[in-house]
């Protein structure tokens, strides 16, 4: 006797794992024209833009000091100040403004991605400090020096509790722009030189669905996505996004708790479905 194709069905959806797709909203910061912006992207494609407030000129100048392009997305979505003085911005997951938030006042830094691991939010100055502050982005304090001399990209690594930061422009200390994760205590645990282009690695966001990375470059609106052991898995060119922007600063996905137990029940349970349904039908 055939086994049933539903239970067959469901045996495999357990098993499928999301590598090579985009499973969820990825929240990003481009770099615009005219002002900072949160736009959404899903599979290829700009979603959503969230309301600007602020009208800027082309290099920045906006005349409320409004610059948030480092990113963190937990319960919402907030962005701290670029640069010295310039505020970010604090939304709903689905677009509306709750109000300025994220003061950058802390000298010589340029944050331009960042991350949270729901107790705290993260960032990356350009000369490769990484800064901690509370979910509000307030008492920012830095945690270690990467010794990168630029870098532009930072994400929270739900699978083993580290930071990944993004190389910019590796080409200055000629090598490739490269992938590095470290223990919040700033000890190198590994790291990937990914192919993107450009000159350095921007826009860096770990998805602890399925466990990879996904980055963009600072000449493009493409997005890679690569395993944490540095498999590329695909590359996707993101459309509806050169009207108004350059390329992605900072990008976040939502996460908010560690996925990998209930991941490995999934597992689990969909191999002994196969199992099961196999047995049975070996008896039949």
């Amino acid at each position: 006797m055939r086994p049933p194709i539903k239970t067959i069905s469901l045996a495999l959806m357990l098993l499928v794992k999301t590598a090579g797709a985009q499973s969820r909203t990825l929240y990003t910061t481009p770099f615009a024209v005219y002002n900072p912006i949160v736009a959404t992207v899903q599979n290829g494609a700009v979603t959503s833009i969230f309301p600007g407030e602020t009208i800027c000129g082309p290099l920045g100048d906006c005349p409320d000091n409004f610059w948030g392009v480092a990113i963190a997305v937990g319960t919402d979505v907030r962005t701290i100040g670029q640069n010295l003085g310039s505020t970010g911005r604090e939304y709903t997951l689905g677009g509306s403004v709750v109000g300025p938030i994220g003061l950058n006042s802390y000298p010589n830094t340029t944050f331009r991605d960042g991350t949270t691991d729901g107790t705290y939010n993260y960032s990356v100055d350009i000369f490769g400090t990484v800064w901690r502050g509370e979910l509000d982005w307030s008492n920012m304090m830095p945690l270690f020096s990467t010794g990168i001399p630029l870098t532009a990209g930072i994400t929270y690594d739900w699978a083993d509790h580290s930071i990944w930061v993004g190389e910019l422009l590796g080409v200055l200390t000629n090598r490739p722009n490269t992938l590095f994760e470290y223990a919040l205590n700033g000890t190198l645990m590994s790291s990937f030189t990914p192919n993107v282009g450009g000159q350095g690695i921007t826009a860096l966001a770990y998805d602890a669905v399925d466990q990879t990375l996904w980055f963009g470059n600072d000449a493009s609106f493409d997005l890679f996505q690569y395993s944490r052991t540095g498999t590329p898995l695909s590359t996707v060119a993101v459309s509806g996004t050169n009207s108004f922007a350059f390329f992605f600063t900072g990008a976040e996905f939502q996460n908010t708790v560690t996925p990998e137990p209930a991941s490995l029940m999934l597992m689990a349970t969909g191999l002994l479905a196969i199992g099961v349904v196999g047995r049975r039908a070996r008896r039949a």
